[in-house]
């Protein structure tokens, strides 16, 4: 009975210490494939020559600040500067999972590309990152446009406190943040709000004609009163002639 008791709990002691390791495992595979989506492609080639800006905005994010320095901005950010990069070789480079900090425009650098997802993922991540940019700067404006799923956010923070967050997936049909009072440009738009109790009548709520659904242009509309779009950018005489840098996250 004894040698039977001993033999049981052997093979209780083995079959946990076998869970924990298949769960190590899994974990661990799950984790590479997170980091692998964060991974770019390819090794970074700095720019030789310079040349003009050029349009974005949709299928992208972007913080816009009044800064001077790339350097100063990456280490606020944990930012490593790769090296410099003109507005193409940059642009490339904010698709591939890499930030491209843009040369000024009109006052303004734009810290741009989807190196910065991994930045921003997590609950208000990208407010708290919003608001140690204004904290710095005074002012910092934050953007993010997808059409696939719809997903439109515009923030405002100043001094290091948000003042303004408007968030929704379309996809869903749902906000996924809204604070602040509405900025002068939005003040006419009856933006809707899903976190209003009438929206809970979904089908009353959303027949409402008077109702506006965020869009992607809508994003660059309101970048362009608080600061600059990125979609007038080509061929504007407000642009520094100068190099911007490619970063990543340390």
């Amino acid at each position: 009975m004894m040698q039977f008791l001993t033999l049981l709990i052997l093979g209780v002691i083995v079959f946990l210490i076998m869970r924990r390791i298949l769960k190590n495992q899994a974990e661990k595979k799950i984790r590479e494939q997170i980091d692998s989506y964060y991974e770019p492609q390819g090794e970074f080639k700095e720019s030789e020559t310079m040349d003009e800006p050029l349009n974005f905005g949709y299928k992208n994010m972007w913080f816009a600040v009044k800064a001077d320095s790339n350097e100063e901005i990456a280490d606020l950010l944990d930012l490593n500067i790769l090296g410099k990069a003109n507005w193409v070789n940059g642009m490339e480079e904010s698709y591939n999972k890499r930030v491209f900090i843009t040369p000024q425009v009109k006052g303004w650098k734009l810290i741009c590309g989807w190196g910065l997802s991994k930045l921003v993922e997590g609950e208000s991540a990208d407010v708290k990152i919003l608001n140690k940019l204004s904290a710095k700067y005074g002012e910092a404006h934050y953007f993010f446009n997808h059409r696939v799923n719809e997903c439109h956010i515009w923030a405002k923070s100043e001094n290091g406190e948000l003042k303004r967050y408007y968030g929704w997936v379309g996809d869903i049909g749902k906000n996924i943040k809204i604070e602040g009072e509405p900025t002068e440009i939005e003040k006419d738009l009856n933006l809707v709000n899903t976190f209003l109790p009438e929206a809970e009548n979904e089908e009353a709520y959303f027949n409402d004609e008077s109702l506006v659904i965020p869009h992607e242009d809508m994003v660059l509309e309101i970048a362009a009163n608080w600061s600059v779009s990125p979609m007038d950018l080509y061929k504007t005489e407000d642009a520094d002639n100068d190099f911007g840098v490619v970063a990543v996250m340390r």
